[in-house]
C-alpha cells in the first residue's frame, strides 16, 4: 500500500534530481567547469538538499534556483576554469623568453663539451683557433647526431649543452646551442638564428668570420676546397657601420657554409650573452 510518507519522499526526491540536472547544466556552461568537476558539486547540492551539511542549507521546497546557484558557486569559487591564462603585465615578450632560455643552455664552458669539442678536432689542424678546427666540430656533431622531437608537453624545451653532448640527440634548437657551445669551447664567436616559414620554425648556429670581405672569401675558399663545394653561403649583417660575415653551420646545410633555411625573411637573432635583436635575413 501507498503511503503518503512515500509520495512526499519520491516527490522531494524528483525535485532535487530536476534541481541537480539544472545545476549540472548551469555550472558546466555559464561557469567553465568540466562535467565530471559538474557531477561532483551535483553531489554536494543533493548532499545538502538532503540536510547533511550542517541543519539543512538547501530545503527542497522553499529554496529558491537562483539561491542554489548562489551557494553553488560558493562551492566553486577558486575552482581552475577552462578560460587560458592571460599573461600579466610586465611578464617576457615570446622572443625575450625565447633568447633567455637558448642563451642560458649555450655553455662552452661546461667541460664535457670542451672535451667533446677537442676530441673533434684532427691533430693537423692543431694550434691556434682556424677555421678547419671549426670544420673538424662540424663533421663530428653532424655524423652523431639523432633528430628527436621535443617532449609533447613542452614546445619549447630547450635542452642545454651539457644535457645535449652526452645524448647526442635533440631537435634543432638543441643542435643549435650545442654547435655555439662548442665553437664558443675553443675560442670561436657563435651566435644562433631563430627563423620561421608559415607555420613552421626552425634553429641553426652561425660563426663570426669576420668584418673585411678579402679575409672572409680566404675563409670560404678554405671550405670550399674541404667539401667540394662552389658557394659557402654567409649570412650578412651591420654592426657599427660596417658589414659582419656569419658562417651558417646549421645540421640541415650537411657541411658548414650551406644553403640556409628558407625563411619568411624576418629573423630572430640571439647571442650567448643573452642579448637579441630582429633583422631582415640577408645572405652574401
Amino acid at each position: 500500500m501507498v503511503t503518503s510518507e512515500l509520495i512526499i519522499g519520491l516527490a522531494i526526491l524528483i525535485f532535487v534530481f530536476v534541481i541537480a540536472v539544472a545545476v549540472l547544466e548551469w555550472i558546466t556552461e555559464s561557469e567553465g567547469i568540466s562535467f565530471a568537476g559538474g557531477i561532483v558539486v551535483v553531489f554536494l547540492v543533493i548532499y545538502l538538499a538532503g540536510g547533511h551539511g550542517g541543519g539543512g542549507v538547501i530545503d527542497p521546497v522553499t529554496t529558491p534556483m537562483s539561491s542554489v546557484q548562489s551557494a553553488v558557486t560558493e562551492i566553486i569559487k577558486g575552482s581552475p576554469t577552462t578560460t587560458p591564462a592571460k599573461a600579466l603585465p610586465g611578464s617576457l615578450s615570446p622572443d625575450a623568453k625565447k633568447s633567455k632560455s637558448i642563451s642560458k643552455a649555450i655553455d662552452g664552458s661546461n667541460s664535457v663539451v670542451r672535451s667533446f669539442s677537442l676530441n673533434a678536432i684532427s691533430s693537423k689542424h692543431g694550434g691556434k683557433y682556424n677555421v678547419q678546427q671549426v670544420c673538424d666540430i662540424y663533421d663530428k656533431l653532424y655524423k652523431s647526431w639523432t633528430y628527436v622531437n621535443d617532449p609533447a608537453v613542452s614546445s619549447d624545451y630547450y635542452a642545454d649543452a651539457g644535457e645535449s653532448v652526452r645524448l647526442l640527440k635533440g631537435d634543432c634548437d638543441d643542435y643549435a646551442i650545442l654547435m655555439a657551445s662548442c665553437i664558443q669551447a675553443i675560442g670561436g664567436s657563435p651566435r644562433i638564428v631563430s627563423a620561421h616559414n608559415g607555420n613552421s620554425g626552425h634553429a641553426y648556429a652561425e660563426l663570426y668570420l669576420g668584418d673585411k670581405k678579402s679575409e672572409v672569401d680566404n675563409l670560404r675558399k678554405t671550405i670550399s676546397r674541404r667539401y667540394g663545394v662552389k658557394s659557402v653561403h654567409c649570412h650578412t649583417s651591420s654592426a657599427n657601420g660596417k658589414k659582419q660575415y656569419w658562417l651558417n653551420l646549421d645540421w640541415s646545410a650537411n657541411h658548414p657554409g650551406g644553403s640556409f633555411y628558407k625563411n619568411s625573411g624576418e629573423i630572430l637573432i640571439i647571442y650567448p650573452n643573452g642579448k637579441y635583436y630582429r633583422e631582415n635575413f640577408n645572405s652574401n
